[in-house]
C-alpha cells in the first residue's frame, strides 16, 4: 500500500470519528521463500497503529496481482532471558473467497524471524517458509524477487 493510500485511510478514519483523533499507521514488510521445487515467495505486509492497538495484514505472492487479507488470530509473548526481546508467536487467519481458508504463523524475537508456516485448512497441508530480508526492495515497502 502506498503512503498516499495510508494517508487517505487516516483521513477517512478521522472523518468518521466524532472526537479529535490521531492516526499514525506504520507498515512492516517481510519477505518469505518456501525454498524448494516450485518455490513460492510472498511478502507479508503488516499495518498497525500502536496508539489505537489496531493492526491488519495481507500477503502478496510473487507473480500474483491480488492480495490475500489476513486477520489477527493471536499473539503470544514469552520472555526467554532478561535483557533480551521476548519471543513472539503471531498467528493470522487467511480470509479467501469470503471464508477462513488457512492460517499463517510467525515466530520472532526482536528483529529475528525464526519461522513462518502456512496451513491450508482445506487440504491440511503445512508449508514452511524462510525469512529472506535480502528480498526487501530499496524502498522497504515491497519484496523484489
Amino acid at each position: 500500500m502506498k503512503k498516499n493510500h495510508l494517508i487517505e485511510l487516516c483521513v477517512f478514519i478521522f472523518a468518521l470519528l466524532p472526537v479529535v483523533a490521531h492516526c499514525e499507521i506504520s507498515e512492516e514488510v517481510y519477505c518469505f521463500d518456501s525454498n524448494g521445487t516450485g518455490s513460492k515467495n510472498f511478502g507479508l505486509h503488516v499495518l498497525y497503529d500502536d496508539a489505537e492497538n489496531w493492526s491488519i495484514a495481507f500477503v502478496k505472492y510473487r507473480g500474483v496481482k491480488s492480495v490475500i487479507t489476513l486477520v489477527s488470530k493471536s499473539e503470544e509473548s514469552e520472555g526467554i532471558s532478561s535483557g533480551r526481546p521476548d519471543q513472539v508467536i503471531t498467528a493470522w487467519y487467511e480470509v479467501y473467497g469470503g471464508k477462513i481458508a488457512g492460517e499463517y504463523e510467525m515466530m520472532s524475537q526482536g528483529a529475528n524471524i525464526y519461522s513462518m508456516t502456512y496451513e491450508n485448512y482445506g487440504t491440511r497441508k503445512k508449508t514452511a517458509f524462510l525469512f529472506n530480508p535480502e528480498a526487501i526492495g530499496k524502498n522497504g515497502r515491497e519484496c523484489v524477487w
